[in-house]
């Protein structure tokens, strides 16, 4: 299919629809999930459509990412495992013995526990739903307190952010709701949670964000980081249209 009936196709679908996800446009039109990516770029820079977080809106009907909007982290488990895993492989090869790294609240980063488990480290994290993943780590553990939060199963607050300051860590891996390829902005949804991964970062050596491609170009309330703040950013795939900063690491998954 030429790239012109593959626009008029998404045109056309999304006017049955609401909404549409990169991944069944994906399967429908039999192209890769970047070919999708970069016909929706083109059809909302011509003002047919609005892109959301993993998919297109018709136009006029887009919306920053709120909390919403935001799913919980249980609801977020099953999106996108291979990908999560791939960037988890990828970014835990930079941890060495006796560091002490944080890992930060969200799915993907929560990929990093059986590759850093059994690693003789200190983990940190706030994140209830990290700790789970990481039951019989032979790795030290230490969970932050603070403001319980359900609907992402993790501490934050004034508490939560006092116990950072007081800490000093090797390495963070952080997650993001959003990152705008243009901008370099990494968001997040909430403030609270956005104060949380700022605080981290001011107290570690190095730090490594970790986003799979459904966030490229989703935009939220609050901006907590830029690329520049960051020593590498893990992704699974990038568009090949827009130059990639050499910070940004694309991690392919492993060959059977």
């Amino acid at each position: 299919m030429l790239a012109k009936e593959r626009l008029a196709y998404i045109i056309k679908r999304l006017g049955s629809n609401q909404s549409i996800s990169v991944s069944t446009l994906s399967k429908e039109l039999n192209v890769s999930l970047s070919t999708v990516q970069r016909d929706l770029r083109k059809l909302e820079k011509d003002g047919k459509i609005e892109r959301e977080r993993g998919g297109a809106l018709p136009h006029n009907f887009s919306e920053t990412i709120t909390s919403f909007s935001e799913v919980t982290v249980d609801e977020k488990e099953k999106l996108n495992q291979k990908e999560k895993d791939c960037i988890a492989r990828c970014a835990s090869q930079v941890v060495e013995e006796n560091e002490c790294i944080f890992v930060d609240s969200g799915t993907t980063t929560a990929y990093l526990a059986p590759y850093l488990m059994n690693r003789k480290i200190t983990i940190v994290t706030n994140s209830h739903y990290v700790v789970r993943h990481l039951r019989g780590a032979i790795a030290k553990i230490l969970v932050l307190g603070g403001e319980y939060n359900e609907k992402y199963d993790m501490n934050w607050g004034s508490i939560t952010i006092e116990e950072i300051k007081k800490l000093h860590f090797d390495r963070c891996f952080i997650s993001a709701n959003g990152f705008d390829l243009d901008t370099g902005e990494f968001y997040n949804v909430e403030i609270d949670n956005g104060l949380v991964k700022k605080n981290v970062m001011e107290r570690s050596k190095r730090k490594y964000a970790m986003v799979d491609h459904t966030k490229f170009e989703m935009k939220a309330m609050y901006t907590f980081a830029y690329l520049e703040d960051f020593d590498e950013v893990y992704v699974d795939e990038y568009p090949k249209h827009i130059k990639k900063n050499k910070k940004v690491k694309i991690c392919k998954e492993e060959k059977k």
